[in-house]
């Protein structure tokens, strides 16, 4: 049986690994893990919330630190739940824009001064 998931030292290096099927965490190739904390593509790099300017205006989030490829970001509001706040985002590796999308029936931007989460996460690499 393949030891699935190493929580720890492996190598030189302390993290947590887990396994595909039938691999063993612990001597995995990168391409036989599911997880591995030394490759970043799908973690989890960011997060925080940003009030959402008014009149379709954008407002500027920073990351904590400039990473080497554009994460993906995901942005929504965190009120009038389960009515739907959009907002949009633009983002490069140093942070991201974020603005309110106008709805075009009532003329208005319905998430303007609305709480957003957001949560940046690394591309996964094809």
């Amino acid at each position: 049986m393949a030891r699935r998931m190493v929580l720890g030292r492996r190598g030189a290096v302390f993290g947590l690994w887990v396994s595909k099927p039938a691999n063993d965490a612990l001597s995995a190739t990168d391409s036989q893990l599911l997880f591995t904390m030394t490759e970043r593509a799908g973690m989890v790099l960011a997060s925080g919330t940003v009030t959402v300017p008014s009149g379709g205006n954008a407002v500027r989030v920073a990351f904590p630190d400039t990473y080497p490829s554009t994460p993906l970001v995901f942005a929504g509001s965190l009120t009038h739940y389960p009515r739907r706040l959009p907002v949009s985002t633009d983002a490069d590796p140093s942070g991201f824009y974020l603005r309110a999308i106008r709805d075009e029936h009532f003329l208005t931007y319905p998430a303007e001064g609305t709480t957003a989460r957001w949560f940046a996460i690394m591309k996964t690499e094809t």
